[in-house]
Order: C-alpha cells, then sequence, then structure tokens
C-alpha cells in the first residue's frame, strides 16, 4: 500500500515538473479518459503539437483549458441574474 502510493506521488511530481505532456500524461494530469482527451485534440478544442503520429500539449496550454471551462455557482448566476433586473 505505501508502496503503491508513494510510486503515486512520484508520478504526480513528475507530470508536474513536465513543460510538455503525451496525450497520455495530458489524460492522466487532467483526470479524463485517453479517449477524451484525444476528442480535445481532433476537435481542435486546444493548442496541440503534432510529430509524425505523436501528439504533445504543453502543460500551460492544458491549464489554461481546464481553468476557461470554468462553472458558475448558484449565487453566482443568482447574483448576476439580479444585476440584469
Amino acid at each position: 500500500m505505501e508502496i503503491q502510493l508513494l510510486t503515486d506521488i512520484k508520478k504526480l511530481l513528475t507530470l508536474q515538473a513536465k513543460e510538455v505532456f503525451t496525450i497520455e500524461e495530458y489524460a492522466e494530469y487532467c483526470g479524463i479518459s485517453k479517449y477524451t482527451a484525444y476528442k480535445h485534440t481532433s476537435n481542435n478544442l486546444l493548442p496541440f503539437y503534432r510529430v509524425g503520429k505523436l501528439i504533445y500539449i504543453k502543460r500551460e496550454d492544458a491549464v489554461a483549458f481546464l481553468l476557461k471551462n470554468r462553472v458558475a455557482s448558484a449565487s453566482e448566476v443568482e447574483s448576476k441574474a439580479l444585476n440584469n433586473m
């Protein structure tokens, strides 16, 4: 159990240190499936680099993609609705 935990921590620290992700690393970093990660690139939802058949994604682009998909809280929506009346 402790060995698995240490392995997981090491993997996360390695991902945090990387500037460029493979598609598999991007999926793991974002907590999504590899299939969904491929959909993000095939639908041009985020910038990526293709070298031959390999796909690479900059960490800053992954973070920007995650942050732009923010969903407002119920109180924010209510406040905005009241301001628009």
